[in-house]
C-alpha cells in the first residue's frame, strides 16, 4: 500500500551502539511540520518539535545528541521493560515458583534491570500503511533474571493533528510480569527550564504512598486533602515542597491510580507554562507515575545544554510499582494464552 501524503517517514544511521551496531534514527513528519524523531536504540523517542501557529517548531521533550549521552541519562525517552518502575528486593514469584532478578537500584530492580529494554537495540521497521515506526525484540528466558521467552513491540505513530500514539505489545511463553512504558521527559515551554508553572489535571482519585526507596507503602489512598489532589487543575509547584525533606529534590515521584483508563477520553492534562500548549494524556494503563525530574541535574541534552534538576515531567503509563508483590500481582502477570497489550497517546494542541 503506498504511503499517504500527510505523513513522512524517513531514517538515517546515526551512532555506533557498545557492541559495534549502528543504531538509527527515525523521523516522522506531518503535513503542519511537526517532527517525531524516534531511534531503534532502546525504542527511544529522542526529539517532538511541535509546529507552533507562528511557524516555529517548539521542541518539546529533553533528548540528548549522542548514544554515549543516552547511556549515562536517567532513561530520556526511553521504552523501559521487562517491569518500569520498582520491585522491591529484586524478587517475586509466579505460579509458586520464586524469581531473582538483577539488582540495579540498591537491592531492588529498577526498570528492567542492569541492561533492560532501554539498552539494547531493537529490530526497526516502517509500516508504510500507517505510516508508523515499529520496533521488535526478542527478550530471552532469563533476561535479568524474568522467566520466559518474550516477544516485545512498539510502535510509534505520529497523527496529521499532532498526536503521538505509542502502542505496546508482548508474548510469552511462560507467565512472567510486564509493564512497559515511555521514559520521555516533557517541557511545554521548550527544551528546558524548571517545569513547576506548569499547570496539571489528573483524573486520579488515589495515589500510591511510597517509602524512601520509592517503593509502596501500603495500599493506595485517597487524594483528598493532600499533595496529590490533582483533580483539579492546579501547577506543579503549588504543594511539591510538601511532600519531601530535603527540598533539593522536592518534587513528584508517584503512581496515581486512574479512575477510568479505556482510552477514550483524557486522563490527564498538562498546560505550558506560557499557556502556548497543551498535552493530554490518553492510555488503556490502570495508572500513571507523575514524575518532576528532580533528578536530572548533570544531565547533557540536546545542543550540548545540561539539564537541571525539573527540567522536564514524566507521565509513565503504567501498572504499580513492586505489583508482582502485591495482592493485585495477577493483573500484571502476562500469560502465553493472555498477551500484554496497551496503548498510549499523547495529545498536543497550541
Amino acid at each position: 500500500m503506498a504511503q499517504r501524503a500527510d505523513i513522512s517517514v524517513t531514517w538515517e544511521r546515526w551512532q555506533a551502539t557498545p557492541d559495534g551496531q549502528t543504531a538509527r534514527l527515525f523521523h516522522l513528519t506531518n503535513r503542519r511540520g511537526t517532527r517525531l524523531t524516534v531511534s531503534d536504540w532502546g525504542a527511544t523517542l529522542t526529539s517532538f518539535k511541535l509546529a507552533m501557529p507562528n511557524d516555529n517548531l517548539r521542541q518539546l521533550v529533553l533528548g540528548c545528541d549522542t548514544l554515549e549521552d543516552y547511556l549515562q541519562s536517567p532513561y530520556l525517552g526511553a521504552t523501559v521493560g521487562r517491569y518500569a518502575n520498582r520491585i522491591r528486593g529484586a524478587k517475586f514469584s509466579v505460579d509458586g515458583q520464586q524469581y531473582k532478578l538483577i539488582a540495579n537500584e540498591g537491592e531492588n530492580c529498577l526498570h528492567g534491570g542492569e541492561i533492560g529494554f532501554a539498552h539494547q537495540l531493537w529490530d526497526a521497521e516502517i509500516i508504510e500503511s500507517i505510516p508508523a515506526v515499529r520496533f521488535t525484540l526478542h527478550s530471552p528466558d532469563g533476561d535479568e533474571g524474568f522467566p520466559g521467552n518474550a516477544i516485545v513491540t512498539v510502535t510509534y505513530t505520529l497523527s496529521e493533528d499532532n498526536n503521538i500514539r505509542i502502542d505496546y505489545e508482548a508474548t510469552v511463553d511462560k507467565a512472567c510480569p510486564f509493564n512497559l512504558t515511555n521514559h520521555s521527559y516533557f517541557n511545554l515551554d521548550g527544551v528546558a527550564g524548571d517545569v513547576g508553572n506548569h499547570v496539571a489535571q489528573i483524573n486520579a482519585n488515589q495515589y500510591l504512598p511510597v517509602d524512601s526507596e520509592s517503593l509502596p507503602d501500603g495500599s493506595p489512598v485517597s487524594v483528598e486533602q493532600t499533595a496529590f489532589d490533582f483533580r483539579t487543575a492546579k501547577a506543579f509547584n503549588q504543594d511539591w515542597r510538601k511532600i519531601v525533606s530535603d527540598q533539593r529534590y522536592r518534587g513528584f515521584d508517584h503512581c496515581f491510580i486512574l479512575d477510568q483508563n479505556d482510552g477514550s477520553q483524557p486522563v490527564a492534562q498538562v498546560r505550558s507554562g506560557d499557556e502556548q500548549v497543551v498535552l493530554s494524556l490518553y492510555t488503556t494503563s490502570p495508572a500513571v507515575q507523575l514524575y518532576t525530574g528532580q533528578y536530572l541535574e548533570g544531565t547533557r541534552g540536546h545542543n550540548e545544554l545540561v539539564y537541571q534538576n525539573r527540567d522536564g515531567f514524566c507521565l509513565e503509563t503504567q501498572y504499580m510499582p513492586d505489583q508482582p508483590n502485591s495482592d493485585c500481582a495477577e493483573e500484571c502477570i502476562v500469560r502465553p494464552e493472555r498477551p500484554f497489550k496497551h496503548s498510549t497517546t499523547f495529545a498536543f494542541h497550541c
